[in-house]
């Protein structure tokens, strides 16, 4: 087999849909506490070792959160109980003492950027802005902006053989938002817009929760996990002007496709040309080819954004309209030095082949409550729709800037 077969048929092996790769680009504005993405739990080693997050997204938003308090004891000292900020209960002379009514801060629970050997590191610390009071329930939240691309290192700074110590702390590391993007090629506003990357959807036939779009922006959701034996998958997009906006996903290795409504392209929301633009990759793993279908929809959805950019035409938008579906060839190139990918994007002026050779059939759809729906399912019967899009469909739902105020959006994944 040739090297480049082997990266085609990599590229269908890979997990287009596990968001922890979404972390690795730097596309997204802050986003609503709702759509944050969980990171991780870290169970604090009382021991004295330490633990490591992920790096992390130089400009990105994170909320870590602690909870739990522990016990030292053994010694000439009488217990001595701490949280993750604050001595709370310790019977001694002042200032040794503490109590829940005299709390003292402490510094027990190191949190701070790998390389960091300030003593005074905390929680606390990661945002100087702010001062954390004492919790009598021993929980404390810190939002921040990450200063590098660092990792995040935790450990108990008052831990050590000399005494023994039970009880337990816990942080939870969330990503709330990416840095914004510089703007993609085309003479765009590609800086001014939001783009917001929500969690997975938990199962199929549930409504993802709703998300404010405003006009010019757009929202990125991944179906749940494809079963291995599953012929179809279709995504409903409710909560906005069916008119208003397009539904794209990634349908194949350098192919996505985009489903709206003939109004939305008589109004000159979407014209058809070849885009040029640059994602930006904050952290580029060893392979490439691993990242390279999540940054190939990416492409995909920056472009129908560029391409809504471009100057309108005078047209008359139709009073009724009929659902239709384009499909575009994505080409990407990573370059690892400078840490960014070069896409370029040309939509077809016709719908999705409908070759017998084509291994998907791709329609879509509107319904009489005015939701949009978007089914892709393979042709032969015995066709996995796993092996042609991967372990997760990913769609994102656009809104076009001649829209009106902001639209609550909802997708619902269903499949047979």
């Amino acid at each position: 087999m040739s090297s480049a077969a082997s990266i085609r048929s990599a590229r269908r092996r890979t997990c287009i849909g596990c968001l922890a790769a979404v972390s690795l680009l730097a596309l997204a504005l802050p986003v609503p506490a709702s759509a944050e993405t969980f990171l991780g739990s870290f169970n604090l080693p009382l021991d004295g070792s330490k633990l490591y997050s992920a790096p992390l997204v130089a400009g990105g938003v994170y909320r870590i959160a602690a909870s739990g308090t522990y016990t030292q004891s053994g010694g000439p000292a009488s217990p001595v109980e701490r949280d993750a900020l604050y001595c709370f209960n310790y019977v001694a002379s002042p200032p040794a003492g503490c109590s829940p009514s005299m709390p003292v801060r402490q510094y027990p629970v190191a949190v701070l950027y790998e390389g960091n050997t300030s003593p005074t590191a905390d929680l606390d610390a990661l945002n100087p802005a702010t001062t954390l009071a004492y919790n009598p329930l021993h929980t404390y939240q810190e939002t921040f902006t990450a200063a590098s691309s660092t990792r995040l290192e935790i450990s108990c700074r008052m831990c050590n053989p000399f005494y023994s110590f039970s009880g337990g702390i816990r942080l939870d590391l969330y990503l709330v938002s990416l840095p914004p993007a510089p703007g993609a090629g085309g003479g765009g506003s590609g800086g001014g817009r939001v783009r917001k990357i929500l969690e997975p959807a938990v199962a199929w036939g549930n409504p993802s929760p709703e998300t404010a779009i405003a006009p010019g922006d757009w929202v990125t959701v991944s179906s749940p996990s494809i079963g291995p034996r599953q012929r179809e998958a279709t995504v409903i997009v409710r909560g906005a002007r069916p008119n208003e906006i397009a539904v794209s996903a990634r349908t194949r290795a350098r192919q996505c496709v985009t489903a709206f409504l003939e109004s939305f392209e008589a109004q000159n929301v979407y014209s058809v040309g070849r885009v040029t633009g640059t994602l930006t990759i904050t952290n580029l793993n060893k392979n490439p080819d691993a990242v390279l279908p999540l940054l190939e929809f990416l492409a995909c959805i920056e472009a129908l954004a560029e391409a809504d950019a471009r100057p309108a035409k005078p047209s008359v938008a139709a009073a009724a309209s009929g659902c239709r579906r384009r499909a575009a060839r994505v080409d990407v190139q990573v370059n690892r030095a400078s840490k960014t990918a070069r896409f370029t994007v040309r939509p077809s002026r016709r719908g999705p082949s409908r070759r017998r050779s084509q291994p998907l059939l791709i329609s879509c759809r509107q319904t009489r409550d005015g939701a949009l729906i978007l089914r892709i399912r393979a042709r032969s019967r015995r066709g996995k729709l796993r092996k042609l899009v991967g372990r997760r469909l990913v769609a994102g739902v656009y809104r076009s800037r001649e829209a009106r105020g902001t639209a609550k959006v909802r997708a619902t994944f269903t499949r047979r």
